[in-house]
């Protein structure tokens, strides 16, 4: 008897920009980071700006549910002080051990922490 795969993952953007990101960003480097756990980090390509990428799992709908409606509210915020959040892709599939939903999301990266990053922003216009 051979095993039986998974159904086909389901795969949706917050924007139509992240089903370009390949073609805009190349990938640097993968870490982990003691804030989010693995992360990719990606930069432009015509920039010095950096994304990272960050994965979380669901198990359950939930659990999902309050996650999506969390991002959309995320997302609807806009703020210079804030660090930019791009979007998300999420990906439904059907696995072994049970239904998985995961999460990517694409925000922007600093390699410094935030206080050092304000200082560098601010250098020079803060008397």
């Amino acid at each position: 008897m051979g095993q039986s795969q998974g159904s086909q993952a389901l795969k949706q953007f917050s924007n139509n920009s992240l089903k370009k990101f390949q073609e805009t960003y190349v990938f640097v480097n993968e870490k982990n980071d003691e804030r989010w756990g693995v992360i990719q980090i990606w930069k432009e390509k015509t920039s010095k700006r950096q994304v990272m990428i960050l994965t979380k799992n669901f198990h359950n709908d939930p659990d999902f549910k309050e996650y999506l409606n969390i991002l959309k509210t995320r997302l609807s915020l806009e703020n210079g002080n804030l660090v930019e959040f791009i979007g998300w892709s999420n990906e439904d599939g059907d696995g072994i051990c049970g239904h998985n939903r995961k999460f990517n999301l694409y925000v922007e990266y600093f390699s410094q922490n935030l206080e050092k990053e304000i200082n560098r922003r601010t250098a020079g216009k803060v008397n």
